[in-house]
């Protein structure tokens, strides 16, 4: 856990965001020139290609981001139980998939109710 609060120290939220918004400024003007005819539709099939990729990964990366932001605050709440009741699902959620993975596993036909051998916790390890 120790690990995964220092990594929400460094919250490069900011310049994430900014990375994504230059990216996307950039699909837009490669958009506009190939309407334009300035770019050949090959040209833009690459760039828009790399450009598609790179968005991926720093919108990947500010999920994250977040992960961490909501598990540290959630951290250093002073009473963790407490704050836990107060937030909502959706942040519950979020603090769950930056502090574990789990994995559900078919319980066969026509189950309803996963029974707990279906269902593997592990948790996640920051470096």
């Amino acid at each position: 856990m120790a690990a995964i609060l220092a990594n929400a120290e460094d919250d490069p939220s900011a310049s994430l965001a900014s990375e994504a918004g230059r990216i996307r400024g950039e699909m837009e003007t490669i958009a506009r020139e190939w309407a334009q005819r300035v770019i050949t539709p090959h040209q833009f099939m690459v760039m828009n290609t790399e450009l598609t990729s790179q968005l991926g990964s720093i919108e990947a990366q500010m999920s994250t981001t977040g992960e961490r932001s909501a598990l540290a605050a959630l951290l250093e709440s002073g009473d963790v139980a407490a704050r836990w009741r107060e937030i909502g699902v959706d942040q519950q959620r979020t603090v769950i998939a930056a502090a574990m993975d789990v994995r559900l596993f078919s319980g066969g036909r026509g189950v309803r109710v996963p029974p707990p051998e279906t269902i593997r916790i592990t948790w996640r390890a920051r470096s």
